[in-house]
C-alpha cells in the first residue's frame, strides 16, 4: 500500500480546529516535529512502523513535563503511563460535557493547576461541608456508653413488630382484576386455601388458578400472584416458591408476587410459637427481594389454625394497598396488621457471668468456628469438650486444636459423628452423660440465583444446620442444659443475594428456639454476619477467616444474659417506641429476638 500523500483537512464550519504546538512530542517518532507534518501520512507511519511512545514519553519528561492528559474518545496510553499524573479526556460511551468537567476535576485533585474561571465564567468560591453531601444518615446511632457495659453490647438488635393502624374504609385501590393463587396442583387443597380464595372473591378479585411451572390459564391482564403453597397440608413449598420469580417471568407474568405463610413468625408473648419449617419461607423472601425488587410484592403471615373472618378481612386489605407504605413484611394477627422492624437492643441488666460446667457438646467442633468457641469455653473454664466433626480426630488441624484445649485446661474428646444422622448424634449423646451445654456450629454453602436452586441444593446446605439443629433440639429436650446455642447468620434476618437455600436454613434455626419440644432452658440464636460456618476446617472454599475476638465477644454477648430473665416483645403499636424487656410466663430467658451483628470483619459473608 503506497504512503497517502500530505492533505490538509478542513474541519466544519461549526468546529473550531485544535492548532497544536510547536514543541509537539509525535509519538511515531519520539522526537519533536513540526506539528504540520501530523497528516494522514503520519498516521500511515505510525500503523507500518514502530511506535516511540516510550521515547516520546521520556523526551517529554527531560524536558520537565510530568502531567500527561490523553485527549481521546477512550483513554488507551494513559495505563502504560506509571510514575506519572496520567489523565484522559473522555471515555467511551461518556464523550459529554459533564465526562470532561469529571476528568478536569481529576487532574485538579492530583495537583494540575487549572483555571477554574475560564471554565465557570464568573463563579466564585465557597466552603464546602466537610461530611459528605448525603441528605439523610444511615448511620446506626451509637450506644449510649453505660456502666459495665461491654464492647460486644453494641452489637445486639432484636426484631420487632410494630402494629400499623387501622385502614379507613376504602383505603387503598382495592384488590379487583385477576389475581393468580397458586397451590402445588393448581386446585384447591386445603380448607385454608378455600378461605383465602373465597375472600378475595368477596373483595372483589376474579381469582384464577394455576400451579408452579404450568402455564397461565388465559386471563385479563393479571394483578397481583399470591402463592398458597405453604397452606398446603404435605409436601415442602420451598424449592417451588424459590422458583416462583424466573417462572412468572417466563410466561409473561409481571404482577407482584407474595407469599402467604401460616405461623411462620411471633408476634410477641401473646402469639403462639412460630413454625421453624414455615419460617424458612421467610428467610427465602427476603432473598427473593433483593433479587427480584421489581416483580416482588412481600410476605403476609397468617395465624395457625383455619383463618377467621377478621384475619381474611386484614389480608385483603394489604394485597389491596390499604398499608400504603410499601410495607412487604406483615403478619395478620385478628384484626390487626404488624410490620417488622430491625430495632438496636440492649443487654438486659443486673447480668452475672455465665460459665460452663460438665460437658459442652460443639458440632462442626474442629471447624473454624467451632474452634473458636472451643478455646473461649476452655479458657472459661469448661471441664470436658466434645468436638463434633464428620472426620473426627481425621480432620485438617483436629490434633494441633486437641493439644491447645488440654493445654487450657480442658478435658477433649473428638467424636467422628455427622450431626444430621440422628441415630449417630443419639450414639454420642448417650455415651456422654455429663452434657450441660450445647453449641451447634455446623454449616455449609451451595450459593446460587434462586432459579437455580434445585432441591438437592436445598438439602445439601439444610443437611448440617436444619437436620442436625432439630436433632439436637429434640434429643437433649431432657437434659439440664444451661445454655444450647445456635449459631446461624444475619443473612437469616435480612437476606442475602445469591443465598436462598443458606438464608432459608438460618431463618430455620431462628424460629427453633420456641418450637415444642424446647431444652431447658430455651436455645440462644446467635445470628454473627462475622460468620461463615463449615463443619471441617479443611473446606477451605466454604469458610471465610472468623475473627477469634468477634467469637468471643459473641459467646460472651449471649451467654451473659443466660441466666436473667428477659422477655418476647409485645407487638408495637404505630407510635410507640421498642418494647421493653421483662419476663416470659415461665421465667425462662428469651433470646429469640436478639441478634448479635458484628461489622468489623469484611472478608466474610452478611
Amino acid at each position: 500500500m503506497p504512503r497517502p500523500p500530505a492533505r490538509a483537512s478542513t474541519p466544519p464550519p461549526d468546529r473550531t480546529p485544535v492548532q497544536l504546538a510547536a514543541r509537539t512530542l509525535p509519538i511515531a517518532t519520539g522526537g519533536r516535529a513540526d506539528p504540520a507534518t501530523l497528516d494522514a501520512g503520519y498516521w500511515f507511519d505510525s500503523l507500518r512502523g514502530r511506535v516511540r511512545f516510550d521515547e516520546a514519553v521520556e523526551a517529554a519528561r527531560s524536558q520537565g513535563h510530568g502531567v500527561f492528559i490523553e485527549c481521546s474518545a477512550h483513554p488507551v496510553l494513559v495505563p502504560g503511563l506509571e510514575e506519572a499524573v496520567a489523565i484522559g479526556s473522555l471515555r467511551r460511551n461518556e464523550g459529554g460535557q459533564a465526562r470532561f468537567l469529571a476528568s478536569l476535576s481529576e487532574a485538579w485533585v492530583r495537583g494540575v493547576p487549572l483555571d477554574w474561571c475560564a471554565v465557570f465564567p464568573g463563579a466564585r468560591r465557597v466552603d464546602v461541608p466537610t461530611y459528605p453531601f448525603q441528605r439523610r444518615r444511615y448511620w446506626l446511632d451509637a450506644v449510649p456508653p453505660r456502666t459495665g457495659t461491654h464492647d460486644a453490647d453494641g452489637w445486639l438488635y432484636r426484631v420487632a413488630w410494630q402494629r400499623l393502624p387501622d385502614p379507613a374504609p376504602g383505603q387503598g385501590p382495592g384488590l379487583g382484576g385477576t389475581w393468580l393463587l397458586l397451590t402445588p396442583s393448581g386446585v384447591i387443597e386445603s380448607d385454608a386455601m378455600a378461605a383465602v380464595a373465597d375472600a378475595l372473591k368477596g373483595a372483589g378479585a376474579d381469582v384464577t388458578l394455576a400451579a408452579p411451572g404450568e402455564g397461565v390459564p388465559p386471563a385479563p391482564e393479571i394483578r397481583g400472584v399470591l402463592a398458597l403453597l405453604a397452606l398446603a397440608d404435605d409436601g415442602d413449598p420451598l424449592p417451588a416458591t424459590a422458583g416462583l420469580p424466573r417462572a412468572l417471568a417466563g410466561v409473561g407474568v409481571h404482577a407482584p408476587l407474595w407469599v402467604l405463610t401460616r405461623a411462620a413468625v411471633t408476634t410477641g408473648a401473646a402469639d403462639a410459637a412460630p413454625d421453624p419449617w414455615q419460617a424458612r419461607l421467610w428467610g427465602l423472601g427476603r432473598v427473593a427481594a433483593l433479587e427480584h425488587p421489581e416483580r416482588w410484592g412481600g410476605l403476609i403471615d397468617l395465624p395457625a389454625g383455619a383463618p377467621e373472618q377478621p384475619t381474611l378481612e386484614r389480608l385483603c386489605a394489604a394485597l389491596g394497598g390499604a398499608t400504603g407504605q410499601g410495607e412487604d413484611q406483615l403478619a395478620v394477627r385478628g384484626t390487626a396488621l404488624h410490620t417488622r422492624r430491625l430495632r438496636r437492643a440492649h443487654p438486659a441488666t443486673g447480668r452475672h457471668p455465665w460459665r460452663p460446667q460438665g460437658t459442652a457438646l460443639i458440632t462442626g467442633g474442629t471447624g473454624a468456628l467451632g474452634a473458636h468457641v472451643a478455646r473461649w469455653l476452655a479458657r472459661e473454664g469448661a471441664a470436658h469438650l466434645l468436638l463434633l466433626s464428620r472426620s473426627g480426630e481425621r480432620a485438617q488441624g483436629a490434633a494441633q486444636l486437641a493439644e491447645e484445649l488440654r493445654a487450657l485446661g480442658a478435658e477433649v474428646t473428638i467424636a467422628a459423628c455427622d450431626a444430621a444422622d440422628r441415630a449417630a448424634l443419639a450414639a454420642v449423646i448417650d455415651a456422654h452423660p455429663g452434657i450441660t451445654t450445647v453449641f451447634h456450629t455446623a454449616g455449609v454453602l451451595d450459593d446460587g440465583a434462586l432459579g437455580d436452586l434445585t432441591p438437592e441444593r436445598f438439602a445439601a446446605v439444610a443437611r448440617p444446620k436444619v437436620d442436625a439443629a432439630t436433632h439436637l433440639h429434640e434429643l437433649t429436650a431432657g437434659l439440664d442444659l444451661s445454655a444450647f446455642v445456635l449459631f446461624s447468620s444475619f443473612a437469616g434476618v435480612v437476606g442475602n443475594v445469591g443465598q436462598g437455600n443458606y438464608t432459608a436454613a438460618n431463618a430455620f434455626l431462628d424460629a427453633l428456639p420456641e418450637a415444642p419440644p424446647a431444652p431447658a432452658p430455651a436455645p440462644h440464636p446467635v445470628r454473627a454476619s462475622a460468620t461463615d460456618e463449615s463443619d471441617e476446617a479443611d473446606e477451605a472454599d466454604e469458610l471465610a477467616e472468623v475473627d477469634a475476638m468477634s467469637v468471643d465477644d459473641l459467646v460472651y454477648l449471649v451467654l451473659s444474659e443466660a441466666g436473667d430473665d428477659e422477655a418476647a416483645d409485645e407487638p408495637e403499636a404505630a407510635d410507640e417506641p421498642d418494647a421493653a424487656d421483662g419476663t416470659t410466663a415461665d421465667g425462662a430467658a428469651r433470646h429469640d429476638t436478639d441478634t448479635a451483628h458484628h461489622t468489623g470483619n469484611r472478608g466474610e459473608r452478611a
